[in-house]
């Protein structure tokens, strides 16, 4: 399974497996980003509560020094910027 297509695609279940079987949520993909900043950029406001309560780190810098909060805003979510403002 490929976590990163499976949260692009908003499979919350798939992500849910993806944990409960032990996988890193502070995982980076190909493309340089994590799980949370994917997440973000789609609006995915389950998957990262989900992520951040799993331990998702939210300040975590991308390989172009961007912020999964800078993604939540690119990505137009207010729901999901405003979760991160507030720490998770």
């Amino acid at each position: 399974m490929d976590i990163f297509r499976e949260v692009e695609n908003n499979n919350l279940e798939a992500l849910k497996k993806y944990i409960l079987d032990g996988g890193e949520v502070n995982v980076i993909g190909k493309s340089g980003f994590s799980l949370l900043c994917r997440a973000c950029q789609r609006g995915s406001l389950d998957m990262a509560r989900l992520l951040i309560a799993c331990g998702a780190d939210i300040n975590m810098r991308h390989f172009d020094g961007s912020t999964s909060l800078h993604w939540a805003c690119v990505g137009g979510s207010l729901e999901v910027t405003k979760l991160l403002i507030e720490g998770g």
